[in-house]
């Protein structure tokens, strides 16, 4: 049993880093509603899902949300919110982004995402998409803004793949195929928008969840970190070297096109440190002929292993230790020695009897100099059960952990980025469970997925997915995701205070909505080049074991943003408008709810009412009313039980308001 787990009310929220502007924050806790408990993850489950093959067996959260699709930024153009693409599969990544997007130098970038156009499961067709931007247009378009205008480069089912480009090649995309749980390995001969995509299973190469970065002293080495195919649930495999699912390194230095290095544990990457390693829970980098990759999460220790011979020899170090040793289901942790996991109460808020970690999504970048910096999700884990191979972890923690190799390994690392106290109130107001107590998103923190740049001056820039403060941005009880910024000019000493990059709804945001996997171009030139997913629900489609909360057939928005680098840690302004008052009531309604508002002066208001896919069902008004009272009734006999949002704007004004509809 895990009741112990539920005295936890809330985890230490700080908002820290090493800058004047985090100094000066203040110390935030959850409110009670939406306070961390503890939530159970397997360390190793096979999903309920007929196709077992590509699903991963560390997902971040069996049981979480679909996201849906969203409005076309219609009209937008390089430098700000364009979508390039759609997917049904929703899940861009188990734990650590991966590389989707390459600014080549030359204003020409491109991007990769896992697709599918099939809905529902177990998506048959998924593969990775490609789209390109020849310096003025993504060539593709308008053809990719729906999925009937996309296919996937390989003429075989696979997925979570990463893209780099080849010197004096093109680029390519490295991914597992799920007929023979292979690399597949996919090369572009074409340089530039044209497509002529070469596919290769490597299928001496069984692996799963790879990652790809392209290095070496002519460009063409093709460094790749992938799983082994483990032995637990459908998979099949064996442990490997006593490692059951062992991190291996894979070198080709002629651009991918055969592999003379495969099947290499570098020196640390033993079943004395490891059990296992969760999928996608690492991440690589290479700079000429330095190349580095990270390893870490909710039971393993952080570790780095750097080589700058190419691939040849490996130093490694531990990071972040993780203090119990090899995972083995053991009892963790009982500070004060009454037999329960407890939370404790300090000064900084509630901070649980467990141990800190990486909650496995990693961004790691070798900067101009060589030195290698690597960023982490935080989480809090525990475990009161040691015959059931899982653990507990707490979805309220949040926080950006950073290291660089100026920095000692040590028991602690310090966090740079957190969440966001938008009212200043000293509560943060966010939710982390459905409305009907389901599960939460990701089963990460909430601060997670990061993805880093670094410009030529040596300055670093990091984006990643954080829960957005307040009522109106969790419609569905969990809170949406929206997209931070910070950036170091220091080499990472100081970090500006985190800018939300996805708020500005004059870009083309609707920042009402689930803004997640953000990938960023490691080279940052006048713009941060990031391509995302966003949708409306919280989560992903993929890992739910059931359509209790939303369905599964319904395409995301696969977007790319173009942030003036110069805008982060000042802030971008925002046209956000100011607060419309109105009321709706009754709510939850089954009959008529009534929306009430005044207007000082006569003016247009536009009422509409959402449905969570972004679907108007109904506009209220469209029309100029006159100054005084107004109320309009909302017939939700109507409408069919769940949740929606009714949306009023009138010049400068807007509000959104959820609406429950129960019969």
């Amino acid at each position: 049993m895990k009741q112990n787990f539920y005295k936890a009310l809330a985890a230490a929220v700080l908002l820290m880093g090493f800058g004047e502007d985090a100094l000066a924050q203040r110390a935030n806790t959850l409110r009670k509603p939406y306070s961390n408990v503890s939530v159970k993850r397997p360390i190793r489950k096979s999903l309920p899902n007929n196709d077992f093959r590509g699903i991963p067996y560390l997902a971040p959260n069996p049981n979480v949300a679909e996201s849906l699709g969203a409005t076309n930024s219609a009209g937008r153009s390089f430098g700000t919110n364009v979508k390039i693409g759609q997917t049904q599969y929703d899940l861009q990544t188990n734990s650590s982004i991966p590389t989707r997007i390459l600014n080549h130098g030359n204003g020409t970038l491109s991007a990769s995402w896992t697709f599918s156009a099939e809905p529902g499961t177990p998506w048959s067709d998924r593969g990775m998409a490609y789209h390109f931007f020849d310096g003025t247009s993504w060539v593709s378009n308008p053809g990719y803004e729906t999925v009937s205008g996309i296919t996937r480069i390989e003429p075989v089912r696979t997925g979570f793949g990463s893209i780099g480009r080849v010197s004096n090649v093109g680029d390519i995309v490295v991914a597992h195929q799920t007929n023979t749980d292979a690399l597949q390995v996919t090369r572009n001969t074409s340089t530039g928008a044209t497509q002529n995509w070469i596919s290769t299973a490597e299928t001496s190469m069984p692996f799963l969840w790879p990652r790809m970065a392209v290095g070496g002293p002519d460009g063409k080495t093709v460094h790749v970190i992938a799983l082994t195919i483990p032995s637990v649930g459908d998979f099949g495999g064996t442990p490997y070297n006593g490692i059951d699912g062992a991190l291996l390194y894979n070198r080709s230095t002629d651009g991918g096109q055969t592999f003379d290095d495969t099947y290499i544990q570098v020196p640390g990457m033993d079943s004395t440190i490891f059990g296992a390693i969760g999928g996608d829970a690492y991440a690589i980098d290479a700079r000429g002929n330095t190349v580095a990759f990270v390893t870490g999460d909710l039971t393993t220790s952080l570790m780095l292993w750097k080589s700058i011979d190419n691939g040849v020899t490996w130093d490694s170090t531990t990071i972040l230790r993780f203090p119990y040793g090899v995972w083995d289901d053991q009892f963790i942790t009982d500070i004060d020695g009454d037999g329960d996991v407890d939370s404790v109460l300090t000064d900084e808020g509630f901070i649980t009897e467990g141990v800190e970690v990486s909650d496995g999504s990693l961004a790691i970048l070798i900067d101009n100099q060589d030195k290698v910096h690597v960023w982490t999700g935080r989480m809090i884990m525990a475990n009161d059960d040691t015959t059931d191979n899982s653990v507990s972890f707490f979805p309220g923690t949040s926080g950006i952990m950073y290291w660089n190799e100026d920095m000692a390994p040590g028991a602690t690392l310090p966090i740079i980025a957190d969440l966001i106290d938008d009212n200043g109130d000293n509560i943060l107001d966010i939710g982390i469970r459905y409305t009907n107590n389901g599960p939460i998103p990701y089963g990460a923190g909430l601060t997670t997925f990061p993805s880093a740049g670094v410009d030529s001056d040596g300055n670093l820039y990091v984006v990643y997915s954080g829960a957005k403060e307040g009522e109106e941005y969790r419609p569905t009880g969990a809170s949406y995701k929206h997209l931070y910024a910070i950036k170091s000019t220091d080499g990472g000493m100081t970090w500006t205070a985190p800018t939300d990059i996805s708020a500005d709804e004059s870009a083309g945001f609707d920042p009402f909505g689930e803004f997640s996997f953000p990938a960023v171009a490691k080279l940052v030139d006048g713009n941060v080049h990031v391509v995302y997913q966003f949708d409306y629900f919280p989560g992903s489609a993929v890992t739910i074991d059931n359509n209790a909360i939303h369905p599964f057939d319904n395409a995301n928005e696969i977007y790319y943003i173009g942030i003036d680098k110069n805008e982060i840690g000042v802030g971008i302004q925002s046209a956000a408008k100011a607060k419309f008052d109105a009321v709706l009531m009754p709510n939850p309604s089954n009959e008529v709810s009534r929306l009430s508002f005044n207007l000082d002066n006569a003016a247009s208001v536009n009422i509409r009412i959402n449905n969570l896919l972004g679907q108007t069902v109904e506009t209220l008004s469209n029309q100029k009313l006159g100054a005084g009272n107004h109320t309009f009734n909302v017939n939700t006999a109507e409408l069919q039980s769940g949740v929606y949002l009714v949306h009023i704007e009138s010049g400068n004004l807007s509000n959104t308001l959820k609406l429950v509809v129960k019969h």
